[in-house]
């Protein structure tokens, strides 16, 4: 999950930094940009993930915080779908940069780190249920995810 565990029959059992980026098409106006801060993207037209997605709660806080405005063209329940979009218009979105990582490689899409102290400390989750016992092949693949997830931190 994107942020840390927000309920108590949740276990963390790792996590990592994951920087949000500023998600856009290659023919984008800020394609290019090394970085940009919260304040340039003012006005800037979006499509974001639903007020579910731990993603948004962090862009919600985080422009809220700077008194900036976006203008949201419509909201997804798919990252997917957002990427989509994206490459095909002049929206943007937020991800972190692996996420949409494919897309990027594939020249589809380009990211941009956003210069903000909330969305550069956002990181991703691994949770299991407290209630739910884990069978070995199960706890094989949680313990592999959390040594990857440990050596991305260095």
């Amino acid at each position: 999950m994107f942020g840390r565990a927000p309920r108590r029959d949740l276990i963390e059992l790792g996590r990592m930094r994951q920087s949000l980026c500023l998600i856009v098409a290659p023919c984008h106006p800020m394609a290019g940009r090394e970085s940009c801060t919260v304040k340039d993207l003012a006005g800037l037209r979006v499509v974001v993930p639903d007020a579910s997605f731990g993603i948004r709660q962090e862009i919600d806080k985080a422009f809220a915080q700077a008194n900036v405005r976006l203008e949201i063209c419509s909201e997804t329940n798919s990252l997917a779908f957002a990427q989509s979009i994206v490459a095909r218009t002049e929206l943007a979105t937020f991800l972190p940069m692996v996420s949409a990582m494919p897309s990027i490689i594939a020249g589809k899409l380009q990211a941009i780190p956003l210069r903000d102290k909330r969305l550069e400390a956002t990181q991703v989750t691994l949770v299991q249920l407290a209630a739910r016992s884990t069978s070995p092949s199960t706890r094989l693949v949680a313990d592999r995810l959390i040594q990857k997830m440990g050596k991305s931190e260095n």
